[in-house]
């Protein structure tokens, strides 16, 4: 049996050239959401994926409450690519731990401003068959889409339009999309309510 008390997160977050306006504004509210998520009982741990027209994991496992968030957009969005290549990469280390020490919960939250203008590995097509694969799993998503379309963008990539939420590009927009966001991680990371015995780990 997986680690009951256990919650890993992903945070995919886009750092491209047109976040620059809000850059320290996303960052600011993703640190506090990492905080709040922090101070929830259990444990939990945080990878973050940084991405413009190319990838960047700058924390793998860390505590969430020691997680200082930076953007400095730059580029293009590569959005499928990104998606892709963590989402593959997040799933092979939870399958290679024991399983006593898996988490009973995986949580992952997608941030963008735009629609992929980079990518050359990964279609929107399979990004779509690996989140239905991880939702069978019973892992939990979350689309963020700064002034675009956030439910049709989320159903693009196989996340149910229910779980996306749109943003406006200023602080305080910003501010509330992430508030939402904690609220939503905090009741995924309640007692299952679905009964569907599905693990979150997708062993």
């Amino acid at each position: 049996m997986s680690d009951q008390k256990y919650t890993a997160l992903l945070l995919v977050i886009d750092r491209s050239g047109s976040m620059a306006p809000i850059a320290e504004a996303m960052s600011d509210a993703v640190s506090k959401l990492l905080r709040e998520q922090a101070h929830l009982p259990g444990l939990s741990t945080v990878d973050v994926v940084l991405f413009d027209h190319e990838a960047k994991r700058t924390h793998h496992l860390a505590d969430p409450a020691q997680v200082q968030l930076k953007l400095e957009p730059r580029g293009g969005t590569a959005l499928f690519d990104t998606l892709g290549a963590a989402l593959f990469d997040f799933h092979r280390h939870l399958q290679s731990q024991p399983e006593h020490a898996r988490p009973a919960v995986v949580q992952v939250v997608i941030v963008t401003d735009g629609q992929d203008t980079s990518s050359s590995e990964y279609t929107a097509s399979a990004i779509r068959q690996i989140v239905r694969a991880r939702e069978a799993d019973g892992w939990q998503f979350t689309f963020l889409g700064g002034e675009i379309d956030a439910e049709n963008a989320a159903e693009q990539v196989g996340i149910s339009r229910s779980d996306a939420i749109r943003f406006e590009r200023n602080h305080e927009s910003v501010r509330l999309s992430m508030q939402r966001s904690s609220q939503r991680m905090a009741q995924g990371r309640s007692p299952r309510a679905d009964n569907s015995g599905a693990s979150s780990t997708g062993r």
